[in-house]
């Protein structure tokens, strides 16, 4: 018992264990923080990796491969598969002009030929297109009333085409409204006119709906000959745009029906006589071409690492067996989405890996500090040493008090650095926004609180009996209650307002740490693996136990005669 009554009795009487407890606070919080935001990040990659690719693909060369309706009916036949869905993958050049054919951009893309209710199934298409009908309802009925009756119906009647238009961007099928052209879905950021505000918000002002877009393909025989029929020119109307997470392939991908693409690159299924050589005539005698395909993208339930080596493993030994039964020799390759971009994933998971370990690394500051508090603690306290020594107390017993000591300080630490690292994290946009554009109110604010907490809260402990000994403790518990609390209430309830003359100061002084038009994703990731979270608060109690080891070694060995001697 007495050892508790040591312990409590130390964390109330002196301000050096608390400064521990605040380092081990804040080390924790930070690291918390830091491998949060990061693996916010990755999860983000990872999440649009996956909508663009499927769990598997089993792709060939440039050349394609036939037969591929077979090979997908054995794939969905699988247990373990859930869905496939081929597709063509070429690079061409894009011409892109607005509805009234100026302002047009060149550049090379990547053009994906899908079959877009199976697409859409695999990997989530139809939710990344950008513009959605209710977009251009609010747009129409931001001006609703300064428009007249007819242009109000003309209003309607535009919102009823494009409405029409954007939709079928999920289909790739031609609208009637628009002489049934064939459509294409280009990524958002293709045209330079899609620029984003300081929200990281696309402006419907700059969308390319209705616009022509151009493609020019190189198509490639089955013998893999490049000029074998030229270069092939394709007119398509703009459907929509897409978003699906990652700029690389926002600026470079575009997306067409699968069969109008296969046309185009001369690979769709050609059932034709046979002409005569040397008449050029046809012939009795039928030609059958089965189309051809790039690639074959699989969806699964399977999830985990293990999960998906198990199907690549089944989808392999299915490719195989569907290899062995063509007549043409066949290249076929599997791989699962994690492999096929396993390098961009690979580089931000070290990243995170590199910058977690130096900020853990940093946090040794907390155990040298709890060391150093010890340390002088034991020196302070030598005496009381030396009495406990001399009533019985064995040195374990005063080693153990330290050791309580450090573990008590490790738990407080700990446990409130998790939760400032879970209120942080999950108010993380919201105190940007604060640093950005309220910083002098906010700072102005706090500062006012937080004194008038202190100055209430010390008269109040000074005039009680026995407690002017406690003047530095209540300060310090003043000041930080009151901006604790005041953090708490603004970040929450979001009142912090610009107050007179501050509201200049605001706008000139704002710290912007995260540009919305800079970086790909509109927000700062926000999420916390609770095992992460509290393999950490472990650590930090570890430290703090190994910060408190020596100084505890330090107090069982000294000489109880000694220090009751100590001055």
């Amino acid at each position: 018992m007495y050892k508790l009554l040591l312990i409590f009795k130390y964390l109330r009487r002196k301000l050096a264990p608390l400064f521990a407890a605040a380092a081990v606070t804040l080390c924790t919080a930070m690291v918390i923080i830091v491998i949060s935001v990061m693996g916010g990040f990755l999860q983000m990659m990872e999440g649009a990796v996956k909508t663009l690719t499927g769990q598997v693909a089993v792709f060939a060369d440039v050349v394609g491969f036939a037969n591929y309706e077979e090979l997908r009916a054995d794939l969905e036949a699988l247990p373990e598969v859930e869905a496939v869905t081929p597709l063509l993958r070429v690079p061409a050049l894009l011409k892109v002009e607005d509805m009234f054919g100026i302002g047009g951009i060149i550049k090379p893309v990547e053009v994906l030929g899908i079959d877009p209710a199976s697409y859409s199934r695999v990997t989530g298409y139809a939710d990344t297109l950008h513009w959605k009908p209710a977009d251009l309802l609010e747009e129409i009925k931001r001006d609703w009333d300064t428009l007249n009756e007819d242009q109000r119906r003309e209003a309607e009647e535009i919102l009823e085409v494009y409405s029409a238009l954007l939709e079928a961007g999920k289909t790739l099928e031609p609208v009637e409204a628009f002489d049934n052209k064939p459509l294409i879905v280009l990524g958002i950021e293709i045209r330079p006119t899609n620029e984003r505000d300081e929200a990281g918000q696309y402006q419907m002002s700059n969308w390319g709906v209705r616009g022509k877009a151009t493609l020019t393909l190189l198509p490639i025989s089955k013998t893999g000959n490049v000029g074998a029929y030229g270069a092939e020119v394709s007119e398509y109307l703009v459907a929509n745009e897409f978003k699906s997470g990652l700029y690389e392939i926002d600026n470079n991908r575009v997306f067409v029906h699968m069969e109008a693409l296969q046309k185009a690159l001369k690979m769709e299924e050609v059932n034709a006589p046979k002409l005569d050589p040397e008449t050029g005539e046809p012939t009795d005698e039928m030609i059958h071409e089965p189309g051809r395909i790039h690639e074959l993208m699989i969806l699964s339930p399977l999830q985990d690492d293990k999960d998906l080596a198990h199907l690549r493993r089944v989808v392999q030994e299915t490719v195989l067996k569907f290899r062995d039964r063509q007549t043409e020799p066949l290249f076929l390759k599997v791989e699962t989405w994690r492999e096929r971009h396993g390098v961009l994933l690979d580089a931000v998971a070290m990243e995170k890996g590199l910058i977690t370990f130096l900020f853990i690394f940093i946090s040794f500051v907390a155990a040298v500090m709890i060391a150093a508090t010890f340390y002088m603690i034991v020196l302070e306290k030598t005496r009381d040493i030396g009495v406990l020594r001399a009533i019985g107390a064995s040195a374990m017993s005063i080693a153990n008090v330290f050791l309580g000591y450090g573990l008590t300080i490790g738990i407080l630490g700990a446990g409130l650095g998790v939760a400032l690292a879970y209120y942080m994290v999950y108010h993380l946009n919201e105190f940007h926004d604060m640093l950005g554009h309220r910083l002098i109110s906010f700072v102005a604010c706090a500062i006012a609180l937080a004194v008038l907490v202190l100055i209430v809260f010390s008269i109040a402990l000074i005039r009680l009996k026995g407690r002017e000994d406690r003047f530095e403790t209540s300060v310090l518990y003043a000041f930080i209650a009151g901006l604790v609390v005041y953090v708490l209430f603004a970040l929450t309830f979001d009142q912090i307002a610009s107050i007179g003359m501050l509201a200049k100061f605001d706008a000139q002084t704002g710290i912007e740490i995260w540009n919305a038009k800079t970086y790909y994703f509109d927000k700062i990731p926000e999420d916390i693996s609770v095992i992460e979270a509290a393999a950490i608060a472990v650590g930090a109690i570890v430290f703090s136990l190994l910060g408190a080891l020596v100084p505890a070694i330090l107090a069982s060995r000294l000489n109880p005669v000694e220090a009751l001697r100590y001055e």
